[in-house]
């Protein structure tokens, strides 16, 4: 399979049946034109895109694989209607897309990710915390971690003050070079400004909880922003007569 990524968004193709057309080519064609043309961070995907549907007439039929673009919440719109037109020429294309918002293209089948399971709050045995997929991501995050009978309690309280959100737990792991676990449990309450790395690869919007956040406050509409701001009054999930309430 084949990989690039562009602008914050990746595009992944995976491996063809031996008879089909192999993509691969014409996408480096397509990045290499991008380049060309000046396009520069979010541009590039749209125009990406733009040259896979404008260079591939008359060849798209012989598409049999699967197309995997990431991360299009900026780009929807584009990406829509490119990937429409691509099922309706090559049906048996697979694509698979990843963005907080569904693309409501004919067809679409929608998988959504929740936040990892957790362990029991109250769980005392540290094969009860580990048997979690919040617990078993921080540990994986946290190379040379050892992981003692007394710390059980502590992981699990971390895990759920961070609300089994992967991100999160993931820059928590990190803070593990610098800090033990209970000076991680202690700084807690100051969790916004710790939660953050300076890994130079790392996409701004994945560098912080506040940058995550931001970046998703940002693809709201001013109405949906007030409405949510109004919504804030809730510290958890809220059903929608709740949200009516208050709106």
């Amino acid at each position: 399979e084949s990989h690039w990524r562009l602008g914050g968004n990746t595009l992944l193709v995976g491996r063809p049946p031996t008879e089909s057309l192999d993509v691969a080519p014409l996408i480096e064609e397509a990045v290499a034109a991008a380049t060309a043309a000046g396009a520069t961070g979010q541009a590039v995907t749209p125009f990406v895109l733009g040259f896979l549907h404008e260079h591939s007439d008359g060849e798209t039929r012989r598409v049999n694989r699967d197309l995997i673009v990431d991360n299009v919440d900026r780009i929807v719109d584009v990406t829509a209607t490119r990937v429409i037109d691509w099922l309706q020429r090559a049906p048996s294309l697979i694509v698979v897309v990843t963005s907080r918002q569904r693309l409501r293209a004919p067809g679409e089948l929608v998988l959504e990710v929740p936040p990892l399971g957790l362990p029991p709050a109250d769980e005392r045995e540290v094969t009860g915390v580990l048997a979690s997929e919040a617990a078993r991501l921080f540990v994986a995050c946290a190379p040379g971690l050892v992981v003692r009978a007394d710390d059980a309690r502590t992981i699990a309280d971390l895990l759920h003050r961070l609300d089994g959100l992967p991100l999160a737990i993931q820059l928590a792991a990190s803070r593990l070079s610098v800090l033990d676990l209970g000076q991680l449990a202690q700084r807690m309450d100051r969790r916004f400004d710790l939660l953050s790395t300076s890994a130079r690869c790392t996409p701004i919007h994945h560098a912080s909880m506040w940058s995550a956040i931001e970046w998703s406050w940002s693809l709201l509409s001013p109405v949906e922003q007030a409405g949510l701001a109004q919504c804030s009054a809730f510290r958890r999930s809220f059903p929608l007569v709740a949200a009516e309430a208050v709106l």
